[in-house]
C-alpha cells in the first residue's frame, strides 16, 4: 500500500546537518574524546551508555499500537459504514420515540445489527492481526550486520541494529553503510549514493573533505547509512545512528508511497470495475423500489444493503490471510518473504533470470588447475595467486577462498609472516581485476601482483613468462594463450589470469594506473560443479511454464558447458557488448528468443529484466553479488539467499535460506495456489453478487413489495462472507497451477455476465413458487415476510453451494474435492441459513415459518443447480479456455 507523507522536521534536520557538519571538521583524537572510544573501538559497557545516549540504529522505530488501537481499526472499512447507517436508520423507522409510538416500538432489528457490526470486525482484527504477526516474524528472519572493532579485540560481524555511536567500523565491498560514519582510513574506497541523491554514478570517498558543497550528503569524508559500497575498503567511526542519522532526519521527506506490484495494480483495475457496475445498479434499485412501495426510508436502506452485496467485502481480508499462510508455508519450505505483497508475483513469474553460479552450480569452487604460460602446471603461478588473495583487505570471493584452500594445501600460509602488504588496489566491476602490492624478494622493492578476467589481464600485460623468460607478448603468443584457455573453458572451467610487476618503491600510494606493463605469469583454472537439483529444477520450472534464461558475467564457453551439464537447451547465446547498440524494442525481441547472455556487467543484466518487465512479462532476478543489486530491484520480484552480500539481501524480496532453484520451484508452487484461491473468492462472490443485484431489478420491477429485507440480505452476505474465510486453506486443482496467470479485471466481468444469470435462475423459479404456490403476493404483512423468507433460504443455499460448483474447472467431488474446512465451513453456514427462520433470532429480524415441504423445493433447486452450474462451466471453458 502506499505510504503516507510525514510532516517535515526541519529543527530536527538542521540540528543532524548541523552535528555531521561538526564532526566532518573534528580530529579523530576529538570524535574518539567526544563519543568515549579510540582506535581500537568502544568498550562494551560504553557501547551500552551510548545507545541509551543517542538511541538505537534504527531509522524508525515500527511499535504496533496498542491491541485496542488495532481492534478500533478494524471497523473502519465500507462495511461497517453501510450498517451503521442501516442501523440508524432501522432505529429512526422501529425504535425512536420521535416517529414510532411506544407500544410499536422494536429494538430487535437494531440489535442485530450491532450484532452483526461486532462481527465484521471482529473477523476483521484476528485476520490482519494473525497476518501482521507472520509477517513480523518472518522478517525478524534476515538480519543485516556489519564489521565492528570492540575492546581492542580483532573486527567481528555483529546485528547492524546493535550498532552505537563512536563504534569502529569496516567497510568493504559490498557492504551497506550501517549508519553515519566518518571516514578515518581509506583505500579506493567508492561509495554508490543513489538511494540518498539519485546519482547513477558511484562517488570517490577519502579521509577528508574534498568536496566544496555545502551539502553533507556531497561530504567526501562521509559515508551516509542507506548508501553502499562498490569497490575499496576503509574503516571509520560511527557519529550517528538510526533516527540522528542524515536518511533518518530525512526520511519523512524522502518517503514515497511504493511501487505497486503487478497484482494490487490488478486488484485496483477490479475494483474500479465494480464500482463503476454498482454506481450503475444502485440507483436504478433505488429508484424501482421506490415505485414499488413508495417508502423513500426502505427503499434507501433496500439500496444501499443491495451495494453492499455487490461489493467483495472480505477481500482485504481474504487476501491478507492468504498472504500470511503462504509466507508462512513459504518459510517451511525455506524461503522467506521480505515484501509479502511479493507472494503474488512469485506465483505470476512468467521468466525467471538468474546467476549461473551458485544456482545452477554447487557454488564450491575448486582450483582444478595453475598452469604456466607453456600449459603446464607450476606452483609458482599458484603461490602468486594466493599472495593476491589472501593479503588483500577487500571483500574475499568464492575464487579467492578456492585459491586460499588450495594454497594452504601447498603450505603457502606460511608466505604471510614472510610478506608485507604495502597497498591493494580493489577490484571493480568495469576493470574486472585486482591487485595487491607486496615485497619483491628478488629486488628488496616491491611488487604489485595482480589477477583478473583473461581479456582484463591481457590488457595491462605487455610481457609474458615463457620457459622461464620474459618475453614481449606477440600476435602469435596471444593466440597460443587464448587457444590454451579456450580448451579449459570448453571443460567448463572458468579461467583468471595471473601477472606481476616489480622494483616498485614501497612508499608510493598505487593506483588503477600502475596496472600496466606487466608481465603475465600464468592461469589458474577453476572449476565449479553443476549442482545435482539443477537439472531436475529447471525441468520442473518449465513444467510449470516459467522460462529460465541465464544472466552471467562469465564467458560463454564455460556458459555453455554448464547449461549443456544441467539440461538447459539453449536457444541462443548472446554476450554483452552485443546488445549495447540495440534499443530497448529489439533488445526485448532479442531477449525472449535468448534464454543464455554470457559476459554482462551489472547494468546489461539489470537493462534485460527491465525490457522484459516493460514488454509486460512478470520478471523474477535471482542473485547474490553485488553486481546483481540493480537487476533485483529492477525485477518484479527479486530473489536472493541468506549468505549473499548485504546490498543484494537489502535490494531482494525474498531470500532462499539454500540457494537451490528446487526451493525456488516450491515457492513460486504456493505463490500459485495463493493467487488461485484468491481468485476463486473474487470471482465467485462477484457472480454470485451479480447474480442477486439482477434478481432484487427483476423483482423490483414485477412484485410491489421489498423482496428481501435490507437487514435480511446482510445476515446473507454477512454469512456467506464468514464462509468464505476458510478459502486460502482449499485444496487447489493442479492445472490451476501448471501455468502462471495474471490478473485480469475483463476475466472477472466475463465470469461475472456468464454465472451471475445463472443464479438468477433460480431466483426467478423461486418467486413463482412463492407467488403461486404458497400465494405470497404481499396482500398482507405475513405473506411479504413469507416471500422475504422464502427467497432468504433459496438465495443463502445457492450463494453458498456455488462454492462448491466454481471452486473447480472439473466435476465437483467426482474429480476434485474440497479441502475439510472448505466442507466444514459450508456445512454450517448451510445449518445456519435453513435454520435461522424457525429460531428467535430469525423471527426477530422479520422471518416467519415456512412449511417443510418448501425443503423439497429446495432439494430440487440444487440437484438442478449443479446440473446448470456444471454445464454454463463447459460452455464457458470452451469459449474462454478457462473458468479461474
Amino acid at each position: 500500500m502506499a505510504q503516507k507523507k510525514k510532516e517535515f522536521n526541519r529543527e530536527i534536520f538542521d540540528k543532524v546537518v548541523k552535528n555531521l557538519h561538526d564532526n566532518s571538521v573534528s580530529s579523530n583524537a576529538e570524535l574518539y574524546k567526544k563519543f568515549g572510544s579510540s582506535k581500537d573501538g568502544l568498550s562494551e559497557a560504553q557501547a551500552q551508555k551510548n545507545i541509551e545516549k543517542y538511541g538505537r540504529n534504527e531509522s524508525s522505530e515500527k511499535k504496533d499500537p496498542p491491541i485496542i488501537v488495532q481492534y478500533l481499526k478494524a471497523f473502519a472499512n465500507a462495511f461497517v459504514f453501510v450498517l451503521i447507517l442501516i442501523g440508524i436508520v432501522t432505529y429512526l423507522t422501529s425504535a425512536c420515540w420521535l416517529f414510532v409510538p411506544p407500544s410499536q416500538q422494536s429494538w430487535s432489528g437494531v440489535w442485530i445489527i450491532i450484532v452483526l457490526i461486532f462481527a465484521s470486525g471482529t473477523i476483521t482484527f484476528v485476520q490482519e492481526y494473525k497476518s501482521g504477526k507472520a509477517a513480523a516474524a518472518l522478517h525478524n528472519m534476515i538480519k543485516t550486520t556489519c564489521k565492528v572493532k570492540r575492546a581492542g579485540k580483532d573486527f567481528t560481524q555483529i546485528d547492524m541494529k546493535e550498532l552505537a555511536v563512536g563504534d569502529i567500523v569496516k567497510l568493504t565491498t559490498g557492504d551497506v553503510i550501517p549508519a553515519d560514519i566518518k571516514l578515518i582510513e581509506v583505500k579506493d574506497l567508492f561509495v554508490s549514493q543513489s538511494a540518498l541523491t539519485g546519482e547513477s554514478e558511484p562517488v570517490e570517498k577519502c579521509e577528508v573533505n574534498k568536496s566544496e558543497s555545502t551539502e553533507v550528503g556531497e561530504y567526501t569524508d562521509l559515508c551516509l547509512l542507506g548508501t553502499n559500497v562498490v569497490s575499496g575498503v576503509a574503516t571509520g567511526i560511527v557519529v550517528g545512528t538510526g533516527k540522528n542519522t542524515y536518511f533518518g532526519a530525512m526520511q519523512s521527506s524522502l518517503e514515497e508511497a511504493e511501487e505497486k506490484t503487478s497484482f494490487e495494480k490488478s486488484v485496483d483495475n477490479v475494483a474500479k470495475m465494480l464500482l463503476v457496475f454498482m454506481c450503475v445498479m444502485v440507483p436504478i434499485v433505488f429508484v424501482l423500489d421506490f415505485y414499488q412501495t413508495r417508502s423513500l426510508l426502505d427503499s434507501l436502506m433496500f439500496a444501499t444493503s443491495t451495494a453492499i452485496g455487490l461489493t467483495p467485502v472480505m477481500l482485504p481480508t481474504i487476501v491478507s490471510e492468504n498472504l500470511a499462510k503462504g509466507a508462512v508455508m513459504m518459510a517451511k519450505k525455506k524461503t522467506v518473504v521480505k515484501k509479502i505483497s511479493a507472494i503474488q508475483n512469485i506465483g505470476s513469474m512468467e521468466i525467471l533470470c538468474t546467476d549461473k553460479t551458485g544456482t545452477l552450480t554447487d557454488d564450491k569452487i575448486i582450483v582444478e588447475h595453475y598452469m604456466n604460460i607453456d600449459g603446464k602446471d607450476d606452483d609458482r603461478v599458484l603461490k602468486y595467486g594466493y599472495l593476491n588473495s589472501s593479503m588483500q583487505s577487500g571483500l574475499q570471493n568464492v575464487i579467492d577462498h578456492a585459491i586460499i584452500e588450495k594454497g594452504k594445501e601447498k603450505e603457502f600460509n606460511k608466505l604471510e609472516n614472510q610478506y608485507t602488504r604495502y597497498d591493494d588496489i580493489a577490484f571493480d566491476f568495469n576493470r574486472r581485476r585486482m591487485s595487491v602490492i607486496v615485497d619483491d624478494e628478488e629486488t628488496g622493492l616491491a611488487q604489485i601482483i595482480t589477477k583478473g578476467a583473461l581479456e582484463e589481464m591481457l590488457a595491462v600485460s605487455k610481457f609474458a613468462e615463457v620457459n622461464g623468460r620474459v618475453v614481449e607478448i606477440t600476435k602469435e603468443l596471444e593466440d597460443k594463450i587464448r587457444y590454451e584457455v579456450k580448451k579449459l573453458n570448453a571443460q567448463g572451467m572458468r579461467v583468471i589470469g595471473v601477472s606481476r610487476k616489480g622494483s616498485q618503491p614501497k612508499d608510493k600510494k598505487f593506483g588503477v594506473s600502475d596496472e600496466n606493463e606487466m608481465t603475465l605469469i600464468g592461469f589458474i583454472g577453476f572449476l565449479d560443479p553443476p549442482k545435482e537439483s539443477a537439472k531436475a529444477a529447471i525441468e520442473a520450472l518449465n513444467y510449470y511454464g516459467v522460462d529460465v534464461k541465464v544472466l552471467t558475467g562469465d564467458n560463454e564457453i564455460v556458459t555453455k558447458k554448464v547449461c549443456e551439464q544441467v539440461g538447459l537447451e539453449i536457444t541462443n547465446i548472446v554476450l554483452g557488448p552485443e546488445i549495447e547498440k540495440l534499443s530497448d524494442d529489439e533488445l526485448f525481441k532479442l531477449a525472449m528468443r535468448t534464454n543464455v547472455f554470457a559476459k554482462l556487467n551489472p547494468l546489461q543484466k539489470a537493462r534485460i529484466v527491465r525490457v522484459l518487465k516493460n514488454g509486460d512479462k512478470i520478471v523474477g532476478f535471482m542473485g547474490d553479488g553485488i553486481n546483481d543489486a540493480i537487476a533485483l530491484k529492477e525485477s518484479d520480484v527479486g530473489i536472493s539467499v541468506d549468505t549473499a552480500v548485504d546490498i543484494a539481501k537489502d535490494s531482494a524480496d525474498v531470500i532462499l535460506l539454500e540457494k537451490d532453484l528446487m526451493v525456488l520451484k516450491d515457492g513460486i508452487i504456493e505463490g500459485r495456489k495463493i493467487f488461485a484461491n484468491t481468485t476463486k473468492y473474487l470471482k465467485i462472490t462477484a457472480s454470485s453478487n451479480y447474480g442477486n443485484a439482477i434478481s432484487v431489478l427483476l423483482a423490483g420491477i414485477f412484485i410491489p413489495f421489498v423482496p428481501m429485507l435490507p437487514i435480511e440480505l446482510l445476515i446473507q452476505n454477512l454469512v456467506y462472507d464468514i464462509t468464505q474465510v476458510v478459502i486460502p486453506w482449499d485444496n487447489v486443482d493442479e492445472e490451476l497451477i501448471l501455468r502462471p496467470r495474471k490478473w485480469n479485471a475483463r476475466d472477472i466481468g466475463k465470469f461475472m455476465i456468464v454465472f451471475g444469470p445463472t443464479n438468477s435462475i433460480f431466483d426467478m423459479c423461486t418467486f413463482l413458487i412463492m407467488w403461486f404456490g404458497y400465494h405470497a403476493t404481499g396482500t398482507t404483512a405475513y405473506s411479504q415476510q413469507l416471500f422475504q423468507t422464502g427467497w432468504f433460504m433459496e438465495g443463502f443455499i445457492t450463494q453458498v453451494l456455488v462454492l462448491y460448483m466454481l471452486r473447480t474447472e472439473k466435476v465437483p467431488f467426482i474429480q476434485s474435492n474440497p479441502s475439510w474446512q472448505l466442507n466444514i465451513s459450508i456445512i454450517l453456514s448451510l445449518i445456519v441459513g435453513l435454520a435461522l427462520p424457525y429460531t428467535f433470532f430469525g423471527r426477530a429480524v422479520g422471518m416467519v415459518y415456512i412449511n417443510p415441504l418448501y425443503f423439497i423445493f429446495l432439494f430440487l433447486v440444487i440437484v438442478f443447480y449443479f446440473i446448470v452450474s456444471q454445464l454454463a462451466k463447459i460452455i464457458y471453458m470452451k469459449r474462454f479456455d478457462k473458468l479461474l
